[in-house]
């Protein structure tokens, strides 16, 4: 299991997380990752989260071969959001067109941290654990 984050942003990992992130994994696939971010303000204006270079090229093209993808998006126990995973010309990755609303209806607030991990079963999905 590998987390990310962004660079500059480094989150150190509480034994608590570490702890959590330990129990999760024993769910998922040996091969899934996980991105580890800090909500900023950037986030919340904007409609769109956007994911490391590195992470999205190392990981997120490995499952998405488009451009632009619809994405389910869910935070466990809540419902779905369907939105647009978009590979920019900087070739990150960015998950946008539905971020705005869902947040504020998902108690997630600047300086929440998230974790995101990107899978595919039929279709793209995204689950986000909030912190």
């Amino acid at each position: 299991m590998k987390c990310a984050s962004a660079p500059g942003r480094d989150i150190n990992l509480s034994t608590e997380l570490k702890d959590y992130i330990k129990d999760i994994a024993q769910f998922l696939h040996p091969s899934n990752k996980f991105y580890v971010t800090t909500i900023n303000p950037t986030f919340m204006k904007q409609d769109k989260v956007h994911f490391s270079k590195q992470f999205s090229m190392t990981y997120i093209a490995l499952i998405v071969r488009k451009k632009t993808s619809q994405i389910e998006v869910r935070i466990p126990g809540h419902s779905s959001t369907t939105m647009v995973l978009h590979h920019s010309t900087e070739k990150r990755f960015n998950l946008k067109s539905g971020w705005t609303h869902f947040p504020t209806s998902n108690g997630i607030q600047v300086g929440t941290i998230c974790i995101f991990h990107f899978h595919q079963t039929n279709q793209l999905q995204a689950t986000i654990d909030v912190l």
